[in-house]
């Protein structure tokens, strides 16, 4: 399911909301032919999205429901943004934190290509990496992003949510004030700063930009014709406005 609640970044810029992706099972893997047998009852599923979406404020949504290796429901509600564009299946919506999945992905590429090793500090990559302890940001490692141990708060990641569009390596440089809230390697916390400073590490080590590799290396092979980390594609898709609650 997708819903259009939040908002992007331009080319090449900061990766906190990264990926734009059309959530179209139809065109990913299973081809575009509904099975006409089904005995699939969508309108409860209708009723449900309905109240959903009157109750959470939320303008516009697209869902698709596979069986096995059949799509049985594909359907778009609402609308796609201030011009009142019906949302259909193929709707790009903002992927939002789900990005950070295929972040870990391409991390893990580079491993197995003996690009990137888990175990190496993150200045490995990025030499001029540096939080407000010079000293202990050395010790944080490609292992600790991934795994959401590097120390830095849910609260530094969330905070840099609402920056300017920023190239990702000038972000990064801009975290040398950030604090770690915990020491490296000692607790969980759940921070999108985590998988900023591995966007950066994918540039890096493999001499592309982030869009460029996922496109490449993941969403090409996977036939993922209409899924982008640049907002300009996505635009050229049919984009749909983003949304955020407030108050």
């Amino acid at each position: 399911m997708s819903l259009n609640r939040t908002t992007v970044k331009k080319r090449g810029n900061k990766i906190n909301v990264i990926l734009i992706t059309v959530m179209v099972f139809v065109h990913v893997f299973l081809g575009t032919e509904v099975n006409a047998k089904s005995v699939f009852n969508g309108s409860k599923v209708d009723q449900y999205m309905e109240k959903a979406m009157e109750r959470l404020g939320i303008p516009g949504a697209s869902i698709g429901i596979i069986k096995g290796d059949k799509i049985i429901y594909l359907k778009g509600y609402g609308v796609a943004g201030s011009d009142q564009v019906p949302v259909t299946p193929q709707t790009p919506f903002v992927l939002g934190s789900t990005s950070k999945s295929i972040t870990a992905l391409a991390t893990m590429q580079l491993v197995d290509e003996g690009k990137v090793k888990l175990d190496a500090p993150v200045q490995t990559y990025l030499p001029w990496f540096r939080l407000a302890d010079e000293e202990v940001s050395a010790k944080i490692t490609v292992k600790d992003l991934l795994h959401q141990t590097s120390g830095i708060s849910t609260y530094e990641g969330r905070a840099t949510l609402v920056s300017d569009d920023i190239p990702i390596d000038d972000f990064i440089r801009m975290m040398k004030n950030v604090p770690l809230a915990q020491p490296v390697g000692s607790m969980y916390q759940y921070s999108n700063l985590n998988y900023d400073i591995l966007g950066g590490i994918i540039q890096k080590a493999s001499q592309q930009p982030y869009g460029d590799y996922v496109k490449e290396h993941i969403f090409k092979p996977l036939n993922m014709r209409h899924s982008t980390a640049y907002v300009e594609e996505a635009e050229e898709y049919g984009l749909a406005t983003g949304h955020q609650t407030i108050f």
